[in-house]
């Protein structure tokens, strides 16, 4: 017997006090279910909610809950949106999905969308929306970028989230951004071991998860012998153990790290081998580079 899914996304916070909140996707989805399939026989199986991920940064089967929704549907099944721009932002994100979904005879609904979304006719007008999401996330990030750009130069906080290699630091009304020493440390080692040893991502990554594996362990015993709660002793190294560092997560990093040296010149650095590259970068950089530093991505 078919089945109908729902799936709604948000990619703020703010969102979920507008029409875009979950709920109100939610009560949409369900009355078009109750209204156009419930009586053609087709039962009701779940939701699938992505709350605060960007469409424009994550593919629809790259979000944990659009990961859980191409496993569940099958030939026959509805998929229910309520709105085109809660799932796709870019047209790449768009064609490989439809493509994926049609294969598996997956019927869709788009709520906001104009025509049946499985005839040709509606399909073009799906790909007529996809360049208007993805064109209004691209002006958004790059309004962002501007903005992001002019709070560094004032050394005022971006948002709730430094960028990497920085921290918030002073009282509220006075917030200020200021260099993360520990973080940029941590930056200078990956990009010597990258660019000066020559190794991989992943022989990067792999290294600095043993040595936070051993951190923990080393913290964990002191916090135990201290008598101290362990979740206080790993708040004191925070930056370190935050992030998941995958080859990916250490490629960004070495990136940030030349962004931040094109802005800020190589003085701060410590490393004197890695300094002497830098030197010998910096102004191989165009200026311009420095701006895209950790900026928020449209949604």
């Amino acid at each position: 017997m078919p089945e109908a899914y729902g799936y709604i996304r948000v990619s703020h916070e703010e969102q979920k006090e507008s029409g875009l909140s979950l709920e109100a996707q939610e009560q949409q989805c369900r009355r078009f279910w109750e209204r156009q399939l419930k009586p053609t026989g087709v039962t009701w199986a779940n939701f699938m909610a992505d709350e605060a991920v960007s469409a424009f940064k994550k593919p629809l089967f790259r979000r944990p809950q659009g990961q859980l929704l191409l496993l569940n549907l099958h030939s026959g099944d509805h998929l229910i949106i309520t709105r085109f721009d809660r799932v796709f932002r870019s047209m790449e994100d768009f064609i490989t999905a439809y493509k994926v979904l049609e294969t598996r005879g997956v019927m869709i609904h788009i709520l906001d969308a104009p025509g049946d979304p499985n005839t040709a006719n509606g399909r073009a007008m799906l790909q007529l929306l996809c360049v208007f999401a993805e064109w209004s996330s691209r002006i958004t990030s790059e309004r962002n970028q501007a903005v992001v750009a002019i709070l560094r130069q004032q050394g005022r906080p971006v948002s709730g989230t430094p960028p990497w290699g920085f921290q918030i630091v002073g009282p509220e009304g006075e917030r200020r951004l200021e260099p993360d020493w520990e973080a940029r440390a941590m930056m200078q080692r990956i990009v010597r071991m990258h660019d000066l040893e020559g190794e991989e991502w992943t022989a990067i990554a792999r290294r600095i998860r043993t040595d936070q594996a051993t951190a923990r362990r080393h913290q964990l015993g002191e916090a135990l012998r201290l008598e101290t709660h362990p979740a206080k002793a790993r708040a004191r190294n925070g930056t370190l153990f935050a992030r998941e560092w995958s080859s990916a997560t250490c490629a960004r990093a070495a990136r940030v790290f030349w962004q931040i040296v094109q802005t800020e010149g190589p003085d701060w650095i410590r490393d004197i081998e890695v300094r002497r590259v830098a030197e010998s970068r910096v102004s191989k950089h165009s200026p311009q580079a420095a701006r895209t530093l950790c900026a928020p991505e449209g949604t």
